[in-house]
């Protein structure tokens, strides 16, 4: 009881918050250089204001209640929000995820860590499908938990060298169980140009990571933090996740160190 009573305060919490500052005024033999853009090479670039909410969780664990507050908090930060539910998460879409110019992406989807991080699709896996990216080890199969379908997954060497076109100081939140276990799919988001990554290093709840995140872009996005801080007051607030693995608590983090102080560009005073 509370536990839940802590959960209800934390939502409610967030919608005074936001209602109250929205007032305010390795190489690849079959890598194609060509489709691919170097992440140094961004001039005239801007930070993009568009965010990305990939949920492929939307089926196994729907929260209606966050993405409705994930939108408003992003609304009222000045990003426009595209919403990606399960069957939208396709290879595809990953794919084109670095050309479609998102500032901020948070992937509310399922994760692993064997035998290296990986995020799931909602496309159902398929032996003869992307032959070339299975044989390189960019993707595989992974299994959601409760469900006998194997689906898709995504690998770090994807990010490197599927995915098509550059990140220009996105802001990557990742809220699937031990997405920042090891750290090879946060370096290869950075390497492709991301500003950082925060993850989690263990298992967790979809509504522990739900409240986490919302935690994190109000002090990111409406009080102008830097990353260090915005997931320090998360932890705080939120507190770590407790998990099945005797003796492991599921802690938020980000990934690398040296962006702790990196704010929102608009932020900057």
């Amino acid at each position: 009881m509370l536990y839940a009573l802590i959960c209800i305060i934390t939502i409610f919490s967030g919608l005074l918050t936001y209602s109250f500052l929205n007032s305010l005024p390795t190489t690849n033999q079959n890598y194609d250089q060509n489709v691919n853009q170097n992440p140094q090479q961004t001039i005239n670039r801007t930070f993009s204001f568009k965010a990305a909410i990939i949920d492929h969780l939307s089926v196994s664990d729907p929260s209606p209640w966050f993405i409705e507050i994930a939108t408003n908090i992003l609304n009222a930060a000045n990003f426009t929000v595209k919403y990606y539910a399960r069957d939208q998460v396709t290879i595809d879409l990953y794919k084109n995820l670095a050309a479609l110019d998102y500032g901020l992406i948070i992937f509310r989807v399922h994760s692993g860590r064997e035998p290296v991080t990986f995020f799931f699709s909602g496309e159902p896996y398929n032996a003869t499908k992307y032959n070339s990216e299975q044989q390189n080890g960019e993707i595989g199969q992974a299994w959601v938990p409760g469900d006998e379908s194997a689906y898709f997954s995504i690998r770090p060497l994807f990010i490197k060298y599927a995915m098509r076109g550059s990140f220009y100081k996105t802001v990557i939140i990742a809220m699937g169980c031990g997405s920042l276990h090891t750290a090879e799919m946060a370096e290869a988001f950075i390497e492709k140009g991301a500003a950082v990554y925060m993850g989690w290093n263990s298992s967790l709840y979809a509504f522990h990571g739900d409240l986490a995140t919302q935690s994190v872009i109000e002090h990111l996005l409406l009080q102008r933090q830097t990353v260090k801080e915005a997931v320090d007051a998360a932890m705080e607030e939120v507190g770590p996740c407790p998990v099945n693995e005797s003796g492991t608590i599921s802690v938020l983090s980000f990934h690398r160190l040296d962006a702790g102080n990196y704010t929102i560009p608009y932020a900057k005073q």
